[in-house]
């Protein structure tokens, strides 16, 4: 390279439709609050399809903290995690659901 010229990348994306299953439930409103938590988290689901749903936790360095099922039915769900036995810092909330999958960085105080 001489004195001023720029150096570039290349990236090439490939853009895939989702299924129909995941158009559905994208429509599925997701609240997590508080957000920080001190010790207990809820968890709101609002047009949600019915079915099981996934629930995990991971902290900063990737490692699984909580994990739980849920079976609901359609409309709307609120349910709880106690993180009391969590040490403070950053979390990752996933929700997943048939290809669907929704996650909300959450901070444990």
């Amino acid at each position: 390279m001489q004195t001023g010229d720029k150096s570039s990348n290349t990236v090439s994306l490939t853009l895939v439709d989702k299924t129909s299953v995941a158009t559905v439930t994208s429509q599925v409103v997701v609240k997590i609050f508080p957000n920080p938590v001190v010790n207990t988290l809820t968890i709101d689901l609002d047009k949600a399809d019915a079915g099981m749903y996934t629930i995990q936790a991971y902290n900063m360095s990737g490692a699984f903290v909580a994990d739980m099922e849920m079976n609901i039915g359609p409309g709307s769900y609120t349910g709880s995690v106690n993180t009391s036995a969590w040490a403070p810092g950053m979390y990752f909330i996933s929700i997943q659901k048939d290809g669907y999958k929704h996650v909300v960085p959450v901070v444990k105080q």
